[in-house]
């Protein structure tokens, strides 16, 4: 059997807990400490990319043997 790593979900949304909830999933949710402002000219997509890479980096220090999940979405 291989290694299994805690899986955190870098978000303060309730909407994306109860994703991962009705999956079964077991996970820990962690409010990530990062600014979500968008970057003057920036598309959608990017802004969505880099917003769920920042917050997924911004807990890599406080959990280092985690796998660590970042998302977002720009409507």
């Amino acid at each position: 059997m291989g290694l299994e790593l805690p899986l955190i979900l870098g978000t303060s949304s309730v909407f994306r807990r109860e994703q991962m909830e009705r999956l079964g999933i077991v996970f820990q949710a962690v409010s990530p400490d990062f600014d979500e402002t968008p970057m003057l000219g920036e598309s959608a997509p990017q802004t969505a990319l880099r917003l769920a890479e920042g917050k997924a980096r911004s807990l890599a220090g406080r959990f280092p043997e985690a796998l660590i999940v970042g998302a977002d979405q720009v409507a």
